[in-house]
């Protein structure tokens, strides 16, 4: 799991917060709408462990599960893992910092 250099903590929060929020028949979509990827299990290989799990990719970090909504879901838990694991975020919601410390760019 890694997280890419475009993409921000606050982004990946938001982003996380949204599909955490959104109903179960409409993460799919939403997920695909904030610039994921959803990659299906290959129908030829029964046997392959890795070939027959849906992987869901976004903000670098790849997760995946048994059906589309697990992936979604392992990829929730990943970013929220991710996010924990970051020194930078406030104690007491886990939000991430935000650089301006909420006043305005100059």
């Amino acid at each position: 799991m890694r997280k890419a250099a475009s993409s921000t903590r606050q982004e990946i929060y938001s982003d996380m917060q949204q599909l955490a929020n959104t109903p179960l028949f409409m993460r799919a979509a939403l997920f695909r709408k904030a610039g994921g990827t959803l990659t299906p299990p290959h129908e030829d290989c029964c046997w392959d462990y890795d070939a027959s799990r849906w992987w869901a990719s976004l903000h670098g970090m790849t997760a995946h599960g048994v059906s589309r909504t697990d992936a979604i879901r392992a990829w929730l838990h990943a970013a929220g893992q991710s996010l924990r694991a970051d020194p930078s975020r406030r104690a007491t919601d886990d939000r991430p910092d935000c650089p301006y410390n909420g006043q305005a760019p100059l």
